[in-house]
């Protein structure tokens, strides 16, 4: 998919509806392109994307890497499990999240 930064961020001031189906179809399009054993993960992210209602592009772009964070924590664990299965007896930190990232929030005055 080519990405034109100047098309979508005119997209997005002068018509923020189309922009939208727009930016979900371009998600799901790229969702539908990955593995099959991750489309249905992928389709649940794309969902949660969309489904928050955010007032500002920040607070869009903070749900967005909070979202991420959660899904590499996740992946972390995941690796965590298979490096111990594959090293039985050897003890494997889980990692922590907390010390690794902070969720961001965006406060309104």
């Amino acid at each position: 998919m080519d990405f034109n930064f100047d098309e979508w961020a005119r997209l997005a001031q002068t018509d923020p509806a189309a922009f939208e189906t727009k930016r979900r179809e371009a998600l799901l399009a790229m969702v539908e392109q990955g593995p099959q054993d991750k489309r249905e993960a992928g389709l649940r992210l794309v969902e949660q994307l969309c489904a928050q209602t955010t007032d500002t592009p920040l607070e869009r772009a903070v749900l967005a890497q909070n979202l991420m964070v959660g899904q590499l924590v996740r992946l972390q664990g995941a690796l965590a499990d298979l490096v111990g299965a594959m090293a039985p007896g050897h003890a494997v930190p889980r990692p922590d999240a907390a010390a690794m990232f902070t969720r961001l929030e965006v406060r309104k005055p």
